[in-house]
């Protein structure tokens, strides 16, 4: 499925230059450490990171694999399942760029990510779909999407949500689309009025594609509030929306949760309960009043 042709045909200068932007705000979080990509392909990534970064990757291609391995990158195979090596708080920066829809076993591999993380790490999600775009939400459907590849598809707040509830803080969300090598403003809307009029097309757009950073705090010590939100208006990641998961993956989920937040999940199920008692008592009425 990932062979040498895969990779091949991924290669464009645009993908490059998009690199080079998000390695520029990963060193707004973090200046150097052990880092691991999860789902590393080729490597190119992490070979463009200086030499202030210890480079680890993880991937199911064995192509991917070599390839990595020739630039410099240690690699671990992830044959079937989660590679069972890594000590607790290994990693300074864990990354996932463009991999977490094709993980089948998401909320492990996340919390697994969340063990290896020291104190004040950092988890970045970098060209990761996001289902609350305007694009998904009238189109149904996003250019960075493979339903063949895809396990699990989030928007900005359900990931930020996720996160939350594995014990992160989330430190900022960007949604970059101006001034990155893929963005045409002209040809885009273009693309757009044309999608709404029934015609497919696939283009760049603002809010298509996210990049959440995340901290892991001690958590001993007080928790900064509030996301900074770069590259769109509206303030993503309150956690407003439902996770649309199928129900054994809302028990996975509902299993990961910490403490943290859970005075406001016991506010939130009181008020649930409370709706339920009055829904009953106005059943009862509806019934004795027939």
């Amino acid at each position: 499925m990932y062979g040498p042709s895969y990779f091949a045909m991924r290669a464009d200068p645009r993908r490059a230059r998009m690199q080079d932007q998000e390695r520029k705000r990963l060193r707004e979080h973090k200046t150097g450490g052990r880092i691991l990509d999860v789902g590393c392909g080729d490597g190119a990534f992490l070979a463009g990171l200086d030499d202030r970064w210890e480079k680890w990757g993880i991937d199911i291609s064995p192509a991917a694999v070599q390839m990595a391995t020739d630039k410099g990158i240690r690699m671990e195979p992830y044959i079937e399942r989660w590679p069972e090596g890594f000590a607790d708080e290994a990693f300074d920066a864990v990354v996932f760029r463009g991999t977490l829809q094709h993980i089948d076993l998401p909320f492990y591999v996340l919390r697994e990510c969340v063990r290896i993380l020291r104190a004040d790490g950092v988890m970045v999600f970098l060209a990761t779909p996001n289902t609350g775009s305007i694009y998904y939400r009238l189109l149904g459907r996003l250019p960075a999407l493979d339903p063949t590849r895809n396990w699990l598809l989030v928007s900005d707040a359900q990931l930020s949500d996720i996160l939350r509830r594995l014990g992160m803080q989330v430190e900022e969300i960007v949604y970059p689309y101006w001034g990155t090598p893929y963005a045409r403003p002209l040809r885009d809307l273009l693309d757009f009025a044309l999608s709404l009029a029934g015609k497919k097309r696939g283009f760049a757009w603002p809010g298509n594609m996210m990049e959440v950073y995340a901290r892991k705090h001690d958590l001993r010590l007080s928790m900064p509030s509030g996301a900074r939100v770069r590259g769109r208006t509206r303030n993503a990641g309150t956690g407003a929306e439902r996770l649309f998961l199928r129900p054994d993956l809302q028990e996975e989920a509902a299993g990961s949760a910490t403490q943290l937040g859970s005075a406001p999940r016991r506010r939130a199920a009181s008020q649930h309960q409370e709706a339920d008692r009055h829904g009953a008592r106005a059943a009862r009425s509806l019934r004795q009043g027939a």
